[in-house]
């Protein structure tokens, strides 16, 4: 526990402070929302395997984080891109699922917050909504209890 406490504030600190340990190649922003009801479709670069995202977001390299070996992994990414927020809400819904992700709950009040769990990890998708959403990933590997 003390370990998982650890790294998860050192996680905190090297987000804050800028560091960059992620490579580029995520697709540039689309130029304005997309029509609700067409949908969204999935980007073609993923930082983690089992978590989607919406085409049209890139990745914030610099304010964005991951780790992962062959028994854990975290990362708070962030992202920026345009689409309709109710979009997002129905890509993560749709595509959670897919990757085995159980969906616990949306919270709708000014951000937008939607929890996901595996058997070990949780995964928290915040949606902050403007002219350019602002979208940020968290991965991490759910606490033990005793």
């Amino acid at each position: 526990m003390k370990k998982l406490l650890i790294i998860f504030v050192i996680l905190n600190f090297v987000v804050v402070s800028g560091c960059s340990t992620l490579g580029s190649g995520s697709k540039k922003a689309s130029s304005g929302y997309q029509q609700s009801g067409m949908g969204l479709t999935l980007s073609g670069s993923l930082k983690f395997d089992d978590v989607p995202v919406p085409a049209g977001f890139q990745l914030n390299v610099k304010e964005s984080f991951a780790f992962q070996n062959n028994t854990m992994r975290v990362g708070v990414l962030l992202y920026k891109g345009k689409a309709l927020p109710q979009d997002v809400i129905s890509f993560y819904k749709e595509q959670m699922p897919l990757y085995n992700w159980k969906i616990l709950n949306v919270i709708e009040y000014d951000n937008i917050q939607m929890l996901f769990e595996k058997s070990d990890e949780t995964c928290v998708v915040t949606l902050m909504p403007g002219r350019t959403n602002i979208m940020k990933i968290s991965v991490a590997p759910k606490s033990k209890t005793r």
